[in-house]
């Protein structure tokens, strides 16, 4: 009997050592939830509640209701198109906006050409009839500012397009397209000047080009310098000459009567309005760049006039 209550005194001490560390488990345990669970609760209350009516939900709705308003006011101001509130709308306005503003440049530069009224001494002498030949002017190296003395001094220009592609300029508020024109003008006498211009619209670009290419002009000189040829026309250049503009090098041969251009699209259209007919080129160098490409050809057409004679 005594054996069997030390026995069973030992299994109540068990048990109830057991019950208290399950106790003590399920106490640890229902604090740990309830932690959890507080900790559910915050998240639940406070980010759901906060996404919802606080300050992160009325920043979003903030962030929407700006971009709602810079879409309106996009489409007020004719917008650039894109992202978010630049939408579809504001883009459509504004390539309307665009159009009309062409058009009014186009009418302005039409008026200009119409009333020309000089404003510099050499332009006054011009109208006057003082002076009736480009040549007075570029001997004395006099630099020309207005592109109408070369319109009336030289009535028969022609123009070619050397490169028509579009470029980008990256600004805070997207890319900024615009297109840029290398325009050659000569009049296949031994004149010739190279220029270059940009803009939103492809004619505005053009009437830059031919504006400052106008503005460039320069008197080249020709003569017959091949040794298989003794024609004394004016049909080639005096003497072998290397030009150079940037990376670019372009060596100009002479060459026999009737040949032809011997040489790329480019260089091709500048000798042609310079009123070259034969000649050997080569080139090297990054020829790819249509503006350093010509500038070189005009380069060596301009060191054929520092021969001595």
């Amino acid at each position: 009997m005594a054996e069997t209550s030390v026995n069973t005194e030992k299994k109540t001490d068990n048990a109830t050592s057991t019950t208290g560390r399950v106790t003590k488990e399920g106490s640890e345990s229902s604090s740990k939830s309830g932690d959890s669970g507080s900790r559910g609760g915050y998240g639940g209350g406070s980010r759901g509640g906060d996404s919802r009516g606080g300050s992160r939900g009325g920043d979003i709705r903030g962030r929407g209701g700006d971009s709602r308003g810079r879409g309106g006011d996009s489409r007020g101001r004719g917008g650039y198109g894109g992202r978010g509130g630049f939408g579809g709308g504001g883009f459509r306005g504004g390539s309307r906006g665009n159009v009309v503003d062409l058009k009014r440049r186009v009418r302005r530069f039409d008026m200009e050409k119409a009333a020309w009224v000089p404003k510099t001494e050499i332009g006054k002498k011009v109208a006057n009839g003082e002076i009736k030949s480009i040549d007075e002017i570029l001997e004395k190296n006099i630099r020309i500012k207005e592109p109408e003395i070369i319109e009336k001094l030289l009535p028969n220009l022609e123009e070619e397009i050397l490169e028509n592609k579009r470029v980008q300029r990256v600004t805070t508020n997207g890319r900024v397209m615009r297109f840029k024109v290398i325009m050659a003008v000569g009049d296949g006498d031994g004149h010739i000047g190279i220029g270059q211009g940009k803009a939103k619209e492809v004619p505005i670009a053009i009437q830059q080009a031919v504006r400052a290419a106008k503005l460039n002009i320069i008197k080249i000189n020709r003569g017959c310098g091949s040794w298989f040829c003794n024609c004394g026309k004016q049909h080639t250049i005096p003497v072998t000459m290397v030009g150079t503009s940037g990376s670019v090098n372009v060596k100009l041969v002479p060459a026999t009567g009737g040949l032809g251009l011997v040489a790329g699209e480019v260089t091709k259209k500048v000798l042609s309005l310079a009123g070259i007919k034969d000649v050997w080129s080569w080139s090297s160098g990054h020829t790819r760049t249509s503006l350093n490409l010509a500038q070189a050809t005009v380069d060596a057409l301009v060191k054929c006039r520092e021969m001595k004679k």
